[in-house]
């Protein structure tokens, strides 16, 4: 029996919850919160990754961000990406991005 390929609208896809600070102090934590929409119940793996900083307890929907210490004047900012993969091939991914603050006065 041939398989019939998922509509677009069927994939999987995830979200992540915009309920966040949109800056943070360098050195802190953010906790994150995301969900998946997946319409066709199909078996779905994801992937946490982060431009700066780290993640802990990545293998979850509800990991935390620990911003890194900043040595820029005006702080920098890191992107979150979760990224899905479905069953069928299919990828799709959500972004966010949170400025980090530099809190020490005496940075160049």
């Amino acid at each position: 029996m041939e398989e019939i390929p998922l509509h677009p609208k069927d994939r999987a896809k995830p979200a992540i919850n915009r309920h966040y600070p949109a800056t943070i102090d360098e050195g802190t934590s953010l906790p994150l919160r995301a969900s998946v929409h997946n319409p066709a119940c199909q078996s779905v793996c994801f992937v946490w990754s982060v431009s700066k900083g780290r993640l802990e307890n990545a293998d979850t929907l509800t990991p935390t961000f620990h911003a890194p210490l900043s040595d820029r004047r005006d702080g920098e900012t890191a992107t979150i990406t979760l990224t899905l993969y479905d069953a069928s091939g299919g990828r799709s991914f959500d972004q966010i991005r949170v400025k980090i603050r530099n809190t020490d006065s005496d940075s160049i």
